[in-house]
């Protein structure tokens, strides 16, 4: 399950980037992106992410635990399930990153004209 949210965000982050590629080159065919979509985009990432680093460290935990017996078939089965999952964790968070800095709006440059207010 986390390895499909992970394909979700990612591919939400992949689309919305090439959209706005699309704009700053100025391509006559390109679609805007809706701020009201990017911003709901940034919060599912943020959830998805908060939940992943919940999920993989009581998954990790559980690994941990399970390591000390390995030579049990069901307990090796269960701690490289623990395992797989804190790498779906791992790429939910990355992903989610991914997603969040795709969607960051530009710095202003009212800093860099160099302009000076006399107070």
């Amino acid at each position: 399950m986390l390895a499909l949210i992970a394909v979700v965000l990612l591919s939400t982050a992949l689309s919305i980037r090439s959209r706005l590629k699309a704009q700053r080159e100025r391509r006559p065919e390109a679609k805007g992106v809706d701020p009201l979509m990017a911003a709901r985009a940034v919060v599912f990432g943020q959830a998805s992410a908060l939940v992943a680093a919940l999920v993989s460290g009581m998954y990790g935990g559980t690994g941990v635990f399970l390591l000390e017996s390995l030579d049990i078939p069901a307990r090796r089965d269960q701690a490289i399930y623990a395992g797989f999952s804190v790498l779906a964790g791992v790429g939910v968070i990355a992903a989610a990153i991914f997603l969040e800095r795709v969607c960051k709006l530009p710095e202003d440059d009212d800093r860099n004209t160099g302009a000076t207010s006399t107070a």
